[in-house]
């Protein structure tokens, strides 16, 4: 267990930003980029299950694999968020505009 128990705090810790970020896209109307979304993670996620069944290589890279399922959908959901800017209303007015306004030099 003590071999498992970085990977399971990784992957549990991922897991709460991963669900906000999820309802934001779920509440904004996003159903497209998530449907592509989950099909393309459950199949990477259960080729890489499969491989280490079949490989015999046990409970860490079990929990390998799910951190970095988690880690995946989080980068993902995340962009995609940033992308259609869900949290621009959410920022200070002054670095909303900032933001807007181009790089000076």
């Amino acid at each position: 267990m003590a071999t498992v128990a970085p990977l399971l705090g990784v992957a549990l810790s991922i897991h709460p930003a991963t669900m906000c970020l999820e309802g934001l896209l779920l509440g904004s109307r996003q159903l497209g980029f998530l449907a592509g979304a989950y099909a393309a993670n459950v199949l990477v996620f259960l080729t890489s299950l499969y491989a280490i069944a079949r490989r015999a290589l046990g409970l860490r890279y079990v929990w390998a694999a799910l951190a970095a399922f988690q880690l995946v959908r989080v980068c993902e959901f995340a962009t995609r968020v940033r992308a259609v800017g869900l949290l621009d209303s959410l920022l200070p007015a002054w670095l909303r505009r900032r933001a807007a306004s181009p790089a000076t030099e």
